[in-house]
């Protein structure tokens, strides 16, 4: 959550649909706790507030009354996938929030012999893709000599085909 000079997130968790907020931030002159709750299916969100003594957070005066979010979310399942929003703006005043997109975006290719990393810059409509390998004690460690690439369409329902691509951009490189 940011301006991050005007706002910090104590605890935040997802329940079904809900995102649950808990911040604190500097608006108007003001200190205050709040809780917001966004419907992430909606797009909306309520907000409760209340203020607190100056002493109890260590953040600057807001100049708007907007502030921004940035949603990271993992697969819960494998682990091997991510996406990151690009900052949402909450305004606090219109109770709105807007510029949903999706800024970075990445995937961890593990089966078999080769193993891939590929992250999707979407501001930048660029991905880079790295080799991985397994250490000694079996974790998977990401060469970090990424080669970058403009952003292509892969066919997941065909992940040799997917591995095939990337080793051709990899040679061809």
């Amino acid at each position: 959550m940011g301006p991050s000079n005007v706002s910090a997130v104590k605890t935040f968790k997802k329940v079904n649909q809900f995102l649950h907020v808990d911040a604190r931030f500097h608006f108007f002159k003001k200190k205050y706790n709040g809780k917001l709750i966004i419907n992430c299916v909606t797009n909306t969100f309520e907000i409760a507030v209340e203020q607190i003594e100056d002493g109890d957070l260590l953040v600057n005066k807001s100049p708007s009354s907007t502030l921004y979010l940035e949603l990271q979310s993992t697969c819960n399942e494998c682990a091997n996938t991510f996406v990151v929003s690009s900052d949402i703006d909450i305004d606090l005043l219109g109770k709105t929030l807007s510029n949903f997109s999706i800024s970075r975006e990445g995937f961890y290719l593990l089966k078999g012999k080769s193993k891939y990393h590929v992250s999707l810059d979407h501001e930048s409509n660029t991905m880079d893709i790295s080799k991985c390998f397994e250490d000694d004690s079996g974790t998977i460690v990401d060469d970090n000599k990424p080669l970058r690439f403009p952003i292509i369409n892969f066919d997941f329902s065909n992940t040799q085909k997917v591995i095939n691509k990337i080793r051709t951009l990899l040679v061809f490189s």
